[in-house]
């Protein structure tokens, strides 16, 4: 019989202003044009059928099949597993086949769930912005600041001395204009224009930070009732999603970025580089200390060695 897998995504279904949503409609199209049938993916919708940050727990559950989302949301649910934040290998040099792949698969099946893959620009793509309302010369300026972050950018925040804010990209917009809070870190590519997000931001640090990748992720016992030859079926067609989202988020970022100039927003650095060299350190000393909190020791430590970090 032909079998019909429910998918929630953490990102509005079909909508113009969330390039994920795209990302989203290609992999359950692969599927549909390589199983010929056989495997059909229901695309229910986005947070208005489980709010974002439920999902996790719904598909370890098993109250969905599959989520296609971003891997810090399950930073709850599964301790760094979205460690390739991190990453400084290229998409192909960290998907299925390679030593980390396996390593994060094994991380994520201790939760009830089938790691499927994460579609990842290439180095230099995919990357946050933080974006203020003031602007900011020193890293002494953004002590106290009320910055919106995603559960990945909340430990960077801290460093910096600014006081992270969580809440959903759509929250962005009003909190701004209301006040309630003073920046937000966002990926740059991931709709800024569209949001109207340059009415509320006048200046972004030009020091791009970490990968923003998103994925899909299965439930583990769907994962293991499914035959063998749609488990595979499955990860070509990520594969070949991750191929197509490489390639596209080239064009989304040097769009954005015009776009964003265009509509007044400016890109600025610290006045010295000392502070520019310490915000990026910060931005990834901050992410291990976090996972060295969160691992086991010979977790943390193969996972170090894993993505060349020592």
């Amino acid at each position: 019989e032909p079998i019909t897998l429910d998918m929630v995504s953490a990102f509005p279904k079909g909508t113009i202003d969330q390039p994920l949503s795209a990302a989203g409609a290609y992999f359950v199209d692969e599927v549909s044009r390589r199983s010929k049938g056989e495997l059909t993916i229901n695309w229910l919708g986005g947070p208005e059928v489980i709010p974002t940050f439920d999902q996790q727990e719904a598909l370890a559950k098993g109250v969905i099949d599959i989520n296609h989302s971003v891997p810090n949301y399950f930073a709850g649910v599964v301790p760094a597993g979205h460690v390739l934040e991190v990453s400084p290998f290229n998409p192909t040099e960290q998907g299925p086949g390679t030593e980390i792949y396996d390593y994060l698969v094994e991380m994520w099946a201790e939760q009830g769930i089938r790691y499927l893959g994460e579609y990842h620009g290439a180095l230099g793509t995919g990357s946050f912005f933080l974006f203020t309302r003031e602007r900011v010369e020193t890293l002494d300026d953004l002590a106290g600041l009320k910055i919106r972050v995603s559960p990945l950018t909340r430990q960077f925040i801290e460093a910096l001395g600014a006081e992270p804010v969580t809440m959903s990209g759509g929250e962005i917009y009003l909190s701004m204009e209301r006040g309630v809070v003073d920046g937000f870190i966002w990926p740059l590519w991931s709709g800024f224009m569209e949001l109207s997000l340059y009415e509320v931001a006048n200046y972004t640090i030009d020091l791009p930070v970490y990968r923003g990748p998103a994925g899909v992720f299965v439930n583990l016992d769907v994962w293991n009732r499914l035959p063998d030859h749609l488990q595979d079926l499955l990860i070509d067609s990520y594969v070949a999603t991750q191929g197509w989202w490489r390639d596209s988020l080239f064009g989304l970022q040097e769009s954005q970025e015009s776009g964003a100039k265009e509509a007044g927003v400016e890109f600025i650095t610290f006045l010295s580089p000392a502070d520019d060299e310490q915000y990026t350190k910060l931005s990834v000393d901050s992410l291990w200390e976090y996972f060295k909190e969160v691992l086991s020791p010979e977790r943390y430590t193969k996972l170090r060695q894993l993505l060349q970090a020592e």
